[in-house]
């Protein structure tokens, strides 16, 4: 009795079944909330540790096409050094493009503003590759323009028309000297072409000796005074147009030479930044997984938690509502079984089952006044 009165009075008591159920709703959609503002702000890190993730990944990737561009421009550097045509230059000039366009690329990427610096540190380099391959174009045009333009056309234009005179002179001549005319030319065309491939300055000398050769040679009183009068106009055109030609020829060389060493330079910086944007990726990527099992360990300790407060909601509407019921049941079925010296639980409460309790109690007192009158009207006729 004791126990049950204490329950009675407890707070819980004075609270409506309706308020009760009202109150394990509040905590089921409280549970709910609870799990909603979990999934927010797991996604919510989630999405941003993605999207830094997906950022340097993408700038690692662009990184790689400015690497790729870089190789493939040094490559032909090569050749618009040593072969020298129009066609290598133009390819050039097309992978350059190609090549400004990937770090135009790579400044526009999302997240371009974290590697801002190591970006600008490629403009250096960029600049100088374009100065070369301008300078380099005006060196072509210069040397391998066609004739008269072109110093090397004008090279060959006079060679050829030199052996065609002295080919012409010399042949059925009994005159020696200007029978070692071809020898002495052929020796100084052998001299042009090693030079071109070489650039030895010491070939320069070689030249300059086969030249006195040839001039001492035409100089002799045994050559026709009109054979040296063809062949002598000719070969001082030859002549002069060596010097300018090997110059040029040096200076495209040296000139290719320079545009291929920018590539040297452009190669550190380029390097540092792959090497920045890899380990970035990596740890973002790092922090993309820690987002993923944050979120995750959020997500079920809050799912754990809302579980607990329902099954402890459930807890306190079972011990306040379905065990009293379940008590205030036994009363009555003792009541219909004739026992009324039951004690009915819940007199004292203010809800549905504190008025079920009292409306018990007075079936309860009307069944002890119907035993108390059975019992005086036995007494009544007994004492008749």
């Amino acid at each position: 009795m004791a126990l049950s009165t204490a329950q009675s009075r407890s707070p819980a008591s004075r609270l409506t079944i309706q308020i009760r159920m009202a109150l394990v709703s509040v905590v089921f959609v409280l549970g709910l909330m609870l799990i909603g503002i979990a999934s927010w702000s797991g996604s919510g890190r989630l999405t941003a540790a993605f999207e830094d993730y997906k950022a340097y990944s993408a700038l690692a990737a662009r990184s790689r096409e400015v690497r790729a561009a870089s190789f493939a421009l040094k490559a032909l550097s090569r050749d618009v050094r040593f072969r020298q045509e129009s066609t290598d230059l133009k390819d050039f000039g097309t992978g350059l493009e190609s090549l400004k366009e990937a770090i135009a690329r790579l400044g526009n990427a999302n997240g371009a503003e974290r590697v801002r610096d190591s970006i600008a540190a490629l403009d250096t380099p960029m600049k100088a590759i374009e100065a070369d391959f301008k300078a380099i174009s005006t060196m072509q045009l210069a040397l391998r323009s066609a004739a008269p333009e072109g110093l090397a056309a004008r090279l060959e234009d006079a060679a050829e028309a030199l052996e065609t005179k002295v080919r012409s002179n010399s042949m059925g001549s009994d005159s020696p000297d200007l029978a070692r005319l071809p020898g002495i030319l052929a020796a100084l065309r052998r001299i042009d072409a090693a030079y071109r491939l070489s650039l030895d300055e010491s070939l320069l000398g070689q030249w300059e000796v086969e030249q006195g050769r040839f001039e001492r040679a035409l100089g002799r009183q045994g050559v026709p005074a009109e054979a040296k009068a063809e062949i002598e106009p000719a070969f001082k055109a030859y002549a002069e147009v060596v010097p300018g030609w090997s110059k040029a020829e040096k200076d495209f060389m040296l000139a290719g030479e320079k545009l291929s060493g920018e590539f040297d330079l452009i190669a550190p910086p380029l390097q540092e930044l792959e090497i920045r944007l890899s380990t970035e990726e990596a740890q973002a990527g790092a922090r993309l997984a820690e987002a993923q099992s944050w979120t995750q360990g959020v997500i079920l300790g809050t799912i754990a938690a809302a579980l607990v407060l329902g099954l402890i909601a459930a807890f306190i509407v079972g011990r306040t509502t379905a065990l009293p019921l379940r008590r205030l049941r036994d009363a009555m079925l003792r009541l219909a079984a004739g026992d009324y010296e039951v004690a009915i639980a819940g007199l004292t409460r203010r809800d549905e089952i504190g008025q079920m309790a009292q409306a018990v109690q007075i079936f309860k007192e009307n069944g002890l006044a119907v035993q108390r009158l059975e019992a005086e009207t036995s007494e009544g006729r007994a004492e008749a």
